[in-house]
């Protein structure tokens, strides 16, 4: 089991990110258990939004270099 510690949750997971994660709140501790795909795929999501946004927002000489 591998951990992520963020500034407020925690992450247990498995080496290889497969199967269920535990996200715990550092505040409250709170614990529940989550698909990592899912929140893989909602990280991703996330990334790829902001990404996007910032290639809209990019001005003809930014796209060229």
């Amino acid at each position: 089991m591998h951990t992520y510690k963020g500034k407020s949750l925690i992450i247990h997971h498995d080496g290889d990110y497969k199967g269920e994660c535990y996200v715990v709140d550092k505040e409250t501790k709170t614990q529940i258990k989550v698909s990592c795909e899912d929140l893989l795929e909602f990280a991703a999501e996330y990334i790829r939004a902001k990404r996007i946004a910032k290639i809209e927002n990019m001005d003809t000489d930014e796209l060229l270099k």
